[in-house]
């Protein structure tokens, strides 16, 4: 069988009476082949085929049985199994992490960051008035001693992978 690959686009989200909703259509292999639907009101996710294709029947039912061959998902003691709601879960909170990776990365360029490692989402920085790479070094090594690194808390260290000649540690 040939690996999957699944990604969900055309993601819509709003606020239902039970928490976030979601709207998006989910692709394998390329392929359009099903709606989602979570409208937020307590109940399992809808999930449509957009195709009486047998390319798109064949898709999902592989897509079907990757998700019951998944291990389940354990919170706390309870065992849930693995879902198609699951799955596009996962890939609604990986895009997630990738857009606020891209943000935190373009904001690296005028600012020194400060956080904890591979936290995309909590983490504050020093802003620069000019990007930090036309900064002189040794000015830049002083901001950095002086008052960046007195107020990091515990666990958290400078973010920024584009100031190489400066001592972050």
């Amino acid at each position: 069988m040939k690996e999957l690959r699944f990604e969900i686009k055309n993601v819509k989200t709003f606020e239902g009476e039970e928490g976030m909703g979601l709207v998006c259509d989910l692709f394998i292999n390329g392929t359009k082949c099903c709606h989602c639907i979570d409208s937020a009101y307590g109940g399992e996710m809808n999930i449509h085929n957009v195709s009486n294709s047998d390319k798109v029947k064949d898709l999902v039912k592989q897509m079907y049985d990757y998700c019951n061959n998944k291990p389940k998902i354990k919170v706390r003691d309870i065992e849930f199994p693995y879902t198609v709601e699951s799955l596009i879960n996962d890939l609604y909170n990986d895009k997630q992490i990738e857009k606020a990776k891209k943000q935190m990365l373009k904001k690296r360029e005028n600012a020194i960051i400060v956080g904890k490692k591979d936290d995309y989402f909590d983490y504050s920085f020093f802003n620069s008035r000019k990007p930090i790479k036309e900064i002189p070094t040794r000015i830049l090594q002083n901001i950095i001693d002086e008052q960046v690194k007195p107020k990091l808390e515990k666990g958290q260290i400078i973010l920024n992978t584009n100031i190489p000649d400066i001592n972050i540690n």
